[in-house]
């Protein structure tokens, strides 16, 4: 019974891990175009992308 309870919440575990890997990753990106520290250009569309704050 544990085991069926282990399968059914894994998805749901690895998907929160996930997300939230995800969203460090988007802060920390947001945080170094604001320092200036890696080019504030988009890689795809090559748009300006502004900081959500004043330096």
């Amino acid at each position: 019974m544990t085991w069926l309870l282990v399968l059914v919440s894994a998805p749901f575990a690895l998907t929160a891990l996930f997300m939230g890997a995800l969203m460090g990753v988007r802060a920390a990106t947001r945080e170094a175009i604001e320092r200036g520290l890696i080019h504030s250009t988009c890689p795809v569309c090559h748009a300006q992308i502004a900081p959500s704050r004043a330096r």
